[in-house]
């Protein structure tokens, strides 16, 4: 190994020889969430337009691409909210996914900062991107300097990823910057709209002016470019959640607003992420509106909200709305208000005679939901014989049930190299989320399988639970030897799940070092990030909560193994 590869990096990774080689099999290049999930492939002829919310079309049974359950539990895992006081022993959610309770020291979080701070001026636009993200996580107000220079680059996609890194970084001097730049109709479209998703971001009252001046002044506008900007405006002022937004943001959402469904479904995501009371009539409203777009994310905000009253009208979309991913999210939602009526009503979308993908989506919504009652029922899902991707979403429901009694079937189809490559995956990850200890030894192992990359990124997500060096130093050796990108990037993502402070030292050597790979050394950069969040007892993905899918640039959504 290079004579300048730092002590702390050289002793961490000697002690990887005891978890044997990492063998990936042959590296190969990542196209996409449609890429690296089997079976979800988007309809001939669509191209990226389909990636964005308001977007995607579902015909028949099967949903596929970002429409598949998947991806809604990709982007909710730690994010998701559980409401408090919910009836019929629910298992509270945020206990089983919640933030970690330890954090990393003041200098930890320091020295990881300092590492960063030098690929902000990278040649690398990856390294930089990548950097900027990172350094946000760590909270270092020496960072908002930086970050502030990186908005001025001559490079359009620094200046966007540093407008969102503010947001991140929580430096409230940087709401006004952010707002005038939001504001300013002689930039281009895509800055303006990072700008208003990090003044969102930074939930600060001072920018809410212009990001509705802003939206103003583009009403009457059309395009791609425009319909994003004005989205990122409404889901900022959403984030921020000033109550006198909210009746700005229902008259977007409303039927009359004259703004595209793409704009239009936004405002209505914006009011579920407000977490006011307020819009609940506005969103039941548009349950019935004409755009699918529409009535889907008014379904989700819905459920944000965890509205009893709105129940009955969630119960009819998820019976029979004509747009199946409607009905997908209002099983979630109906989940999310909970109570006997949601249940039985997602024991009926699970039957047979339901077209596939909404089965899928009232698996997971049982687990949701959590009436210990529906244990044996998801068990037999999963040990039948049914479309792997139903039976995965059963393994999931019952590692949230905290389900005991499935562990022996959960074990032997994850350990089963026969088995389906995603179903062994999934079945990981319920195993972990279960805690149990009897898989944890094995985890490295399933981290090296070859041919079996979503099993290698599910023991790899796995491990991010386990405590103590030997799980550090397996997911240290996947960041160094793996070849799958989004494999890496699931082992950065997992350095969210617990503050790792032994491992610090080693993510820092491998990020100062020319000895190691390029890859490597963006997947240490992008494992910092999610260390330095843990660190501060964050998860990772809560700021994709506020963040729209396309925001995120190839390359940080490659870095986190994001979908």
């Amino acid at each position: 190994m290079n004579a300048n590869i730092p002590r702390a990096a050289i002793a961490a990774l000697a002690l990887l020889g005891v978890l044997g080689p990492v063998t990936a099999g042959p590296p190969r290049v990542y196209r996409g969430p449609e890429g690296e999930m089997p079976r979800a492939l988007r309809a001939p002829g669509a191209d990226e337009d389909d990636l964005r919310p308001g977007r995607l079309g579902a015909p028949g049974g099967r949903v596929e691409g970002l429409a598949r359950w998947q991806f809604w539990w990709e982007t909710n895992r730690d994010a998701f909210p559980a409401p408090d006081g919910r009836a019929g022993g629910q298992t509270p959610f945020a206990a089983v996914l919640g933030r970690p309770a330890a954090k990393l020291a003041d200098p930890t979080l320091r020295r990881i900062a300092a590492t960063l701070a030098p690929g902000l001026e990278a040649a690398d636009p990856a390294e930089r991107e990548i950097t900027a993200l990172a350094l946000a996580a760590t909270g270092d107000p020496a960072a908002s300097g930086l970050l502030a220079r990186l908005l001025n680059s001559a490079r359009s996609a620094d200046r966007r990823v540093a407008a969102l890194a503010l947001g991140l970084l929580g430096d409230d001097g940087a709401a006004e910057p952010l707002g005038a730049v939001a504001a300013d109709a002689g930039r281009p479209a895509a800055e303006r709209a990072a700008a208003a998703l990090g003044a969102g971001l930074l939930r600060h009252t001072g920018s809410a002016a212009a990001l509705a001046a802003g939206l103003a002044a583009s009403f009457g506008a059309s395009g791609r470019e425009v319909d994003d900007y004005q989205a990122a405006c409404v889901t900022a002022l959403g984030l921020i959640a000033r109550r006198e937004d909210l009746p700005l943001l229902a008259r977007v959402a409303a039927p009359g607003s004259r703004r595209s469904d793409v704009v239009r479904a936004a405002a209505a995501a914006a009011l579920g992420r407000s977490g006011d009371p307020a819009p609940l009539p506005v969103l039941r409203a548009l349950l019935a509106d004409g755009s699918a777009p529409v009535r889907r994310a008014a379904v989700e905000a819905i459920g944000r909200l965890a509205d009893p009253a709105s129940l009955d009208a969630v119960l009819e979309m998820l019976a029979g709305d004509g747009d199946l991913l409607a009905r997908n999210l209002a099983a979630i939602a109906a989940a999310r208000v909970g109570g006997a009526r949601a249940r039985e009503a997602l024991l009926r979308a699970l039957e047979r005679n339901m077209p596939l993908a909404l089965r899928e989506y009232a698996a997971l919504g049982l687990g949701i939901l959590g009436d210990g009652r529906d244990i044996d029922r998801l068990v037999a899902v999963l040990a039948s014989p049914e479309d792997p991707s139903l039976r995965s979403a059963a393994a999931l429901a019952l590692g949230l049930l905290r389900a005991d009694s499935a562990l022996p079937l959960l074990h032997s189809i994850a350990l089963a190299p026969s088995a389906d490559d995603e179903l062994r995956s999934y079945c990981v990850e319920a195993i972990s989320v279960l805690g149990d200890g009897g898989i944890r030894p094995l985890l490295p192992v399933l981290a090296t399988a070859v041919g079996c990359a979503h099993l290698r990124r599910g023991a790899a997500l796995a491990l991010g639970r386990v405590p103590g060096p030997r799980a550090d130093h397996a997911l240290l050796g996947i960041l160094v030897r793996e070849g799958d990108p989004y494999v890496r990037g699931a082992a950065a993502l997992a350095f969210a799940r617990l503050p790792r402070e032994a491992a610090v030292d080693a993510l820092c050597g491998m990020v100062e070092s020319p000895g190691f790979s390029r890859d490597a050394r963006l997947s240490a950069i992008a494992a910092l990030g999610a260390a330095a969040r843990a660190g501060r007892g964050w998860t990772l993905t809560p700021f994709l909560d506020g963040l729209p899918f396309h925001a995120l640039t190839p390359a940080l959504r490659l870095a986190y193994g994001i979908l």
